[in-house]
């Protein structure tokens, strides 16, 4: 380490060598972080100050060497002052690569970086080897990664491309396709405390933003009651589709299935496919049709037993 004078003031340069293939002095500047562009303001004082102030009559102009490391990369940057090269360095630029005439004499960037992480390897704890592998994996993972926890905007945005639609999809659906099996059909929403009957009011409440910080969850309830064949047996089928609302993620889980644990969950900044809610409607119906499917087996055995 060398220290320079200007004006009175001491500046410590921290490395500082003398190329004797070159015949030019070259400073290295380091960095611990992310590249700044006042890091390149310094080192071309320091490339100034060593020109006037130590460099000989017969020496070739300075060249500087920024080295910013931060905890994932090693940023090397080249600084030229007064060589006239192919890639246009006038006065001061600061370069990724060097001109042809220079690379036989100095260590490329790639060389460069490739030491300075060697030699941070080797230092390492146990502990900043296992953070350093980690870290890396994890960047490489391939999988869609958080952008924003839920706000009320993203909700609004929510329940008009896909809650709303999905809703209104699933009361068409089952009214529809079981209509001649069960005698009558009803549908409810559970809102915090309250109960309502129709996707107006669910949209009213979801207006309101006070609402919607205060409810984690709500479920939608659609029942059909009175099996046609059932006779005088009782057989009505209930199906309870909860809608959760977490930190970052939303989801849907049905009553009697997988565990009470969703099945589906998407980040906020996502909306519905069409694929997902076709998925959704065909689970539903999948479980009205397992209990009439129970329904009918237990009618024939019964059956059977009476002949």
């Amino acid at each position: 380490m060398r220290n320079l004078v200007v004006y009175g003031d001491d500046f410590f340069l921290d490395l500082l060598f003398y190329n004797y293939h070159l015949h030019c002095f070259v400073v290295f500047e380091l960095k611990v972080g992310d590249f700044m562009p006042e890091y390149a303001g310094k080192l071309n004082f320091y490339i100034n100050t060593i020109d006037q102030q130590i460099k000989g009559e017969d020496d070739k102009p300075t060249i500087g060497v920024l080295l910013c490391k931060t905890p994932n990369e090693t940023v090397v940057k080249f600084a030229l002052t007064g060589i006239q090269s192919p890639i246009g360095v006038a006065e001061y630029e600061l370069i990724n690569s060097l001109p042809k005439q220079l690379k036989a004499q100095m260590p490329t960037v790639e060389e460069l970086e490739a030491e300075l992480d060697k030699e941070v390897e080797e230092n390492l704890s146990a502990v900043e080897k296992r953070l350093k592998t980690i870290k890396e994996k994890v960047k490489a993972m391939q999988t869609e990664e958080l952008q924003t926890p839920a706000t009320y905007q993203l909700l609004q945005q929510l329940f008009k491309k896909s809650l709303k639609p999905l809703f209104i999809q699933i009361l068409q659906k089952l009214s529809h396709d079981f209509k001649d099996e069960y005698l009558t059909h009803r549908a409810n929403w559970h809102l915090k405390q309250n109960l309502v009957y129709g996707i107006e009011d669910v949209e009213e409440f979801w207006k309101k933003e006070e609402n919607l910080k205060s409810v984690t969850e709500i479920t939608f309830e659609y029942a059909m009651f009175g099996l046609r064949k059932a006779g005088t047996e009782n057989y009505n089928e209930h199906l309870s589709l909860k809608f959760i609302m977490d930190t970052y993620w939303y989801g849907f889980a049905l009553v009697n299935h997988n565990n009470q644990q969703p099945f589906l969950k998407k980040m906020y900044h996502q909306q519905l496919t069409n694929e997902e809610m076709q998925s959704v409607l065909e689970l539903m119906v999948s479980k009205v049709l397992d209990r009439i499917e129970w329904a009918i087996e237990h009618f024939e055995a019964k059956s059977k037993k009476t002949n």
